[in-house]
């Protein structure tokens, strides 16, 4: 091992880490007359944010779908070009979906996830 990799830095960070993750995880807290861990009052926080599944959602598939172009590795080898092409389809299909355009089931209710 490295002498970099036991560093007072590294060994603080670590430690600093590990009681964040075990406050999050294991401590129990009450916020508005719920008793549950930290997690769950910050996920039940989001979810009580008006359409966040749905504009969270539709964010990480456009930038799955753009990011690759931009940083010019969607051609690095040929898994990396059709995992490319299939994220460009899903935006395609989630575009299409949220636009009810389409022909066959796209454009029937349920059928596109997280669709407004």
């Amino acid at each position: 091992m490295t002498d970099n990799a036991r560093s007072s830095s590294n060994v603080l960070k670590f430690i600093l880490l590990n009681l964040i993750g075990i406050f999050m995880f294991f401590v129990t807290i009450s916020v508005g007359g719920k008793s549950s861990i930290p997690i769950d009052h910050i996920v039940t926080g989001l979810r009580s944010i008006p359409y966040f599944e749905v504009v969270y959602a539709g964010l990480i598939v456009v930038v799955g779908a753009i990011l690759p172009f931009v940083r010019k590795t969607w051609n690095k080898d040929a898994v990396t070009t059709i995992f490319s092409i299939f994220k460009v389809n899903r935006y395609r299909s989630r575009r299409n979906g949220h636009l009810r355009l389409g022909a066959g089931k796209l454009p029937h209710p349920g059928y596109a996830a997280f669709r407004i």
